[in-house]
């Protein structure tokens, strides 16, 4: 009877291991653990090209990046760290994108990439390492392909770390790090977390919001349908209602919520004050607007010149990595807003035109955000101005 309980536990660790390895490996992708990896085509080297351009015999750290990527530029760093610890002739580093080099050359100006940047602007390595023979989209994404061109990891590169670096280089099997497997002295799985699910909290006919569970965030947007995890109310109202001057009650303010919201139309269609209502409504809140006069910042361009024109005008894309504001595509208007939502106090952007332009911003403070401004051309005064606070109220 003991060598059969002891057989059975063994073979649960066995099952909640594999079964972890699975999510960790992402299924939904036609790249496979133990597989040979796809062709890895390169257009241009930008940054830090090493001597020998060769990927043959060398251990590599494939990691998909985009220059409008929050994910991927709060993971440079974490990437820089690991990449300083081996020689780039053994194990190379790869931050490929199929953005266009000059794209990536400019924000290369305001983001330190210690890899190897690299762009296949072919999307040929993108096709290749996507699902079922489509582009690869969902990014940050890293994968490990040793000497002899086999996969043998797959997942964000935050979760990347020197101990399975040095497992892949020694040809040793990577345990899964997704799964949070509590094991007791005997051996038996005694707890499994894998966040998959979050606790209720309320829903409608368009919105499931949920306190969450996930150590991770996501955030979606696609035609009739927007999600969110592990956001506070203040980042619901910074990220999505792009206002910042907001007061949270104290009961809630530590809360994270996940949410998806379904509506009729494309993203653009997308009513801001219809969601605003029904999140509103769900958490059992008031809403009330206080107007108030303040000191802000009137921010006026002063060299148009040192303005970056969007190399994409078809998509505005926002994201925040770090201390850095990723802005690309935006025209001014849009610029001034989410500054507010992301800054505390009030700033008033002089702007005229439709045109729309590309920023990265470091947002640490106030004074951190206007020397980034400064090197686009655009300084600052104080002025008093008018601005909008929103207190939020529980229920009785």
């Amino acid at each position: 009877k003991q060598n059969l309980d002891m057989t059975i536990k063994k073979s649960l660790i066995t099952f909640a291991l594999s079964l972890a390895f699975t999510i960790t490996s992402h299924a939904q992708n036609s790249v496979k653990f133990g597989e040979r990896a796809p062709k890895i085509n390169i257009t241009s080297w930008i940054e830090n090209v090493p001597e020998d351009k060769s990927l043959e015999g060398k251990f590599i750290v494939l990691e998909f990046w985009a220059t409008w990527c929050a994910g991927c530029i709060e993971a440079v760093p974490h990437l820089n760290e690991l990449q300083a610890q081996y020689d780039p002739k053994e194990v190379l580093f790869l931050s490929i994108t199929d953005e266009s080099p000059e794209k990536i050359e400019r924000i290369l100006k305001r983001i330190n990439f210690e890899t190897a940047v690299v762009c296949d602007d072919s999307e040929i390595t993108h096709n290749g390492y996507g699902k079922d023979g489509k582009k690869l989209r969902a990014i940050p994404k890293t994968i490990l392909i040793d000497k002899e061109g086999i996969v043998k990891w797959i997942g964000m590169p935050m979760v990347l770390s020197k101990e399975v670096l040095d497992l892949f280089i020694q040809g040793m099997p990577i345990p899964p790090i997704i799964t949070k497997a509590i094991i007791d002295d005997e051996g038996v799985v005694v707890e499994r977390k894998m966040h998959l699910l979050s606790r209720p909290i309320s829903s409608s006919e368009n919105l499931d919001i949920r306190e969450a569970t996930e150590t991770y965030k996501v955030e979606k947007r696609r035609n009739g349908k927007i999600t969110y995890t592990n956001i506070s109310l203040k980042e619901i109202y910074v990220d999505i209602f792009n206002q910042s001057d907001v007061i949270i009650p104290e009961e809630i303010i530590d809360i994270k919520y996940s949410f998806d919201y379904t509506f009729n139309g494309e993203v653009k269609d997308l009513n801001l004050e219809t969601l605003e209502l029904e999140i509103v409504n769900a958490l059992h809140l008031i809403k009330k607007e206080e107007a108030a006069s303040v000191l802000g910042t009137v921010l006026t361009i002063v060299d148009r010149t040192k303005l970056e024109s969007a190399l994409e005008t078809k998509f505005s894309r926002v994201s925040v990595a770090g201390n850095d504001l990723l802005i690309n595509g935006a025209t001014l208007k849009q610029v001034e807003e989410i500054i507010n939502a992301q800054m505390e106090g009030h700033y008033e952007l002089d702007y005229s035109e439709e045109e729309k332009y590309d920023f990265v911003l470091n947002i640490k403070n106030q004074d951190t955000l206007l020397e980034s401004l400064k090197s686009y051309g655009i300084l600052a005064e104080s002025s008093l101005t008018k601005a909008k606070k929103i207190v939020l109220l529980l229920k009785e």
